[in-house]
C-alpha cells in the first residue's frame, strides 16, 4: 500500500493552527470579490467568467466535472480535444492516484523529478515500479534540471515506462527550459512512455 502522506499529515495538523507558517509553497490567494472585479475591469470572456460566478448555483455536477470548465480546459490546453470524451475534472491528488495506477504497474520504470509532491513519486512506486529521480542543478540559488540530468536518470532504468514532470517546479521554481521538454517528449515517443505533467502553476 501506499506510505503515510506526510506532507498532508503536516499541514493537516499545522496549517491552519500555527502562528507563522513557513513551509508553504502556493502564491497568496486572491478573495473571491478580487478575482471578479479583475474580471470585470480585464473584459472580454474574463467579464463573462464574472458575471457567470456570480450566477453560479451550489450543486452538484456532472460526474466528469461542470461542462463549462471542461470547454475552457480544451480552449486552454488541447483544442484538439474534445470536452466531452477527454477531460475528467477531478481534485489533484485524485487525479495523480488514477493517472499513475492506470499508467504504471509492477516493474515498469518511471523518471520523477525530484524533490516534488509525495504522490508523484509513491503512487508509482506503490505499484511496483522501479523510480529513477531526476534532480536539478543549483547554482548562485537558481536551479535548473537538465537534459544531461533527465538522460543520467532514464539510464539508471531498465526501460523507460513513464516521466513524471512539475514545470514550474514546486519547490525549487525551476520551470523546464523548452529544448529539455523536447528531449524528454522524444525520449518517451522512442521508448515508448507516457508522460505525465503536473502543471498545478501554468507559466
Amino acid at each position: 500500500g501506499l506510505p503515510e502522506f506526510a506532507l498532508e499529515r503536516f499541514f493537516d495538523k499545522y496549517e491552519f493552527s500555527a502562528r507563522h507558517l513557513l513551509c508553504c509553497s502556493d502564491c497568496e490567494p486572491l478573495a473571491v470579490s478580487q478575482l471578479l472585479a479583475w474580471g470585470a475591469e480585464v473584459g472580454g470572456s474574463a467579464a463573462v467568467a464574472a458575471q457567470r460566478w456570480e450566477r453560479q448555483a451550489l450543486h452538484y455536477t456532472d460526474a466528469s466535472g461542470d461542462s463549462a470548465l471542461r470547454e475552457e480546459v480544451v480552449r486552454s490546453v488541447a483544442p484538439e480535444l474534445s470536452p466531452d470524451e477527454h477531460v475528467l475534472i477531478c481534485t489533484p491528488a485524485e487525479g495523480i492516484l488514477l493517472a499513475l495506477s492506470a499508467m504504471v504497474g509492477a516493474g515498469d520504470g518511471v523518471v520523477v523529478m525530484c524533490p516534488g509532491y509525495q504522490s508523484l513519486r509513491e503512487v508509482a512506486a506503490a505499484r511496483g515500479a522501479r523510480i529513477a529521480e531526476w534532480h536539478p542543478v543549483e547554482e548562485g540559488g537558481v536551479f535548473e534540471f537538465t537534459r544531461e540530468g533527465f538522460e543520467a536518470a532514464a539510464a539508471m532504468l531498465p526501460r523507460l515506462s513513464a516521466v513524471v514532470i512539475n514545470s514550474p517546479h514546486n519547490p525549487t521554481g525551476a520551470a523546464l527550459a523548452r529544448p529539455v521538454l523536447d528531449a524528454v517528449i522524444e525520449a518517451c515517443d522512442a521508448a515508448p512512455a507516457h508522460l505525465f505533467s503536473d502543471e498545478m502553476y501554468r507559466t
